[in-house]
């Protein structure tokens, strides 16, 4: 019987607080998304973990290059997309900083929201 080619998927770590480790050597923490063939995923790990999507599958035309396997799916994306990498977030007594996508504050000492927004712009 001849084995069907295997398709990447999108997983999410969804239970568990410490990280398991793939075949392939990448390591997974808790909650993260990431994307892997259903074989890397060691047997012992699977019930740690649940599929979101298959990854879309990229074909080639003479003209475009590469290009998502329907017009849809590249609506979804954009859709999912954060307008920008970074925003502010309240810090108490009318103070902010800039976070960006993983949460993590990027300036050194609290702002004023006007410096903040100036900050977002600036590096955008």
């Amino acid at each position: 019987m001849v084995k069907e080619k295997e398709q990447k998927k999108k997983w999410q770590k969804i239970v568990g607080g410490g990280a398991i480790r793939l075949r392939n050597g990448q390591r997974i923490k808790p909650n993260e998304q990431f994307e892997a063939f259903e074989s890397e995923i060691p047997q012992g790990h699977r019930d740690l973990i649940q599929e979101i999507e298959p990854v879309a599958r990229k074909r080639k035309t003479q003209d475009e290059g590469s290009k998502e396997t329907s017009p849809q799916e590249q609506e979804e994306v954009k859709e999912r997309e954060p307008a920008t990498q970074y925003e502010t977030k309240h810090a108490g007594g009318g103070k902010y900083n800039v976070i960006n996508l993983e949460g993590k504050a990027i300036n050194e000492e609290l702002l004023t929201k006007e410096a903040a927004e100036k900050l977002i712009k600036d590096i955008s």
